[in-house]
């Protein structure tokens, strides 16, 4: 016997409260020569902004994080650029005023994998090799 059998109309279940899920992290960490690092630190997002303007969330069913390698002074030089050049470019052009870690972080990648030119004069010159790579935009 279910315990819906023989109740009827009257009876009053106790009612229940479902626990929301729990959001994603927006923050991806970043481990540096000395400490790790959130990248999120000086991304904050703006809570004037209106809901309208807010990013979607990071979707549940995205791969896990995975932390970047990177000397403290290239990290520092990232979260300057996105929140003193791309914070005030969006804000001022187009309005959005929220933006969150991940997407700050997910365009430092995809412009990374786009440019793989890029990346390997970089390399060549963190590592002090001298390769003619001048018509290589960075």
């Amino acid at each position: 016997m279910s315990r819906f059998d023989g109740a009827n109309e009257n009876d009053e279940e106790p009612e229940t409260e479902e626990e929301p899920e729990p959001e994603p992290p927006d923050e991806t960490p970043t481990t540096t020569e000395s400490n790790t690092t959130t990248m999120s630190e000086s991304q904050s997002a703006d809570s004037s902004a209106s809901e309208d303007d807010s990013p979607p969330d990071v979707p549940y069913n995205q791969p896990p994080q995975h932390p970047i390698h990177v000397p403290e002074e290239y990290l520092n030089e990232f979260q300057d650029s996105v929140d003193f050049e791309v914070k005030r470019v969006l804000t001022q052009e187009h309005n959005i005023r929220k933006l969150k870690a991940y997407e700050a972080n997910t365009a430092m990648v995809r412009l990374a994998a786009a440019n793989p030119e890029a990346i390997t004069k970089l390399i060549l010159d963190e590592r002090g090799v001298d390769v003619d790579l001048s018509d290589v935009e960075i």
